[in-house]
Protein backbone atom coordinates (compact mmCIF):
# COMPACT_ATOMS: atom_id res chain seq x y z
CA UNK A 1 0.00 0.00 0.00
CA UNK A 2 2.97 2.36 1.06
CA UNK A 3 4.81 2.20 -2.51
CA UNK A 4 1.89 2.22 -4.56
CA UNK A 5 1.25 6.23 -2.31
CA UNK A 6 4.66 6.88 -2.87
CA UNK A 7 4.64 5.66 -6.50
CA UNK A 8 1.66 8.20 -6.89
CA UNK A 9 3.48 11.03 -5.65
CA UNK A 10 6.42 10.70 -7.72
CA UNK A 11 4.57 11.24 -10.37
CA UNK A 12 2.59 13.61 -9.11
CA UNK A 13 5.87 15.50 -8.55
CA UNK A 14 6.86 14.82 -11.84
CA UNK A 15 3.83 15.94 -13.27
CA UNK A 16 4.23 19.55 -11.15
CA UNK A 17 7.95 19.53 -12.73
CA UNK A 18 6.54 19.07 -16.28
CA UNK A 19 4.38 21.82 -15.68
CA UNK A 20 6.82 24.30 -14.24
CA UNK A 21 9.08 23.80 -16.76
CA UNK A 22 6.13 24.40 -19.48
CA UNK A 23 5.58 27.82 -17.79
CA UNK A 24 8.83 29.04 -17.73
CA UNK A 25 9.16 28.44 -21.16
CA UNK A 26 6.20 29.89 -22.15
CA UNK A 27 6.60 32.90 -19.79
CA UNK A 28 10.21 32.82 -18.61
CA UNK A 29 12.92 35.66 -20.53
CA UNK A 30 13.35 35.25 -23.50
Amino acid sequence: MQYELTDQLQQCENQGRLIRLQYLYEWGPR
